[in-house]
């Protein structure tokens, strides 16, 4: 099974889709593709801050199955880690959402597979997705690809 990872509201849920198109479509995974999505509410911080849909899941769900049964999706709500955690944060009022921030609780939540790729919602594969997933890091301690803002790091 191909675990990915994908963290946000409903409003990304597009991206969220079309990477996950990507994958299918460019991908061989006779094992099956797990898309696990964490999302939370945060409206508290601004009105447009609300959890992915139990519509939007069944949606996606839809569409994997169309690519095969094999294929699943599941949802964690991670609000209350996301306040036991990150709440009052200053990097909860950055340029970025607090949706940012839900990745790192990923070693919180029981029952995620020992190896999962986190993906941007603004991603989308070319190529198959095991060229990526496939990559022995069990060695390494940091991996990064540059991005536009990346380019400018030190």
């Amino acid at each position: 099974m191909l675990h990915v990872l994908f963290c946000g509201n409903e409003g990304v849920f597009d991206g969220v889709l079309s990477c996950t198109l990507s994958i299918l479509r460019r991908s061989q995974i006779p094992e099956g593709l797990h898309v696990h999505l964490f999302t939370m509410d945060a409206t508290h911080l601004d009105v447009r801050y609300t959890p992915i849909t139990s519509q939007q899941i069944a949606f996606l769900s839809r569409v994997l199955h169309s690519y095969g049964e094999n294929h699943c999706v599941s949802c964690t709500d991670v609000t209350a880690l996301y306040r036991e955690e990150f709440s009052g944060c200053p990097n909860e009022n950055a340029y970025c959402s607090p949706f940012t921030l839900i990745r790192l609780l990923a070693d919180r939540v029981e029952g995620l597979p020992d190896k999962l790729l986190y993906l941007d919602a603004d991603v989308l594969f070319n190529r198959d997705a095991h060229l990526l997933y496939d990559i022995d890091v069990s060695d390494v301690e940091y991996a990064a690809a540059r991005d536009h803002y990346g380019k400018y790091l030190i």
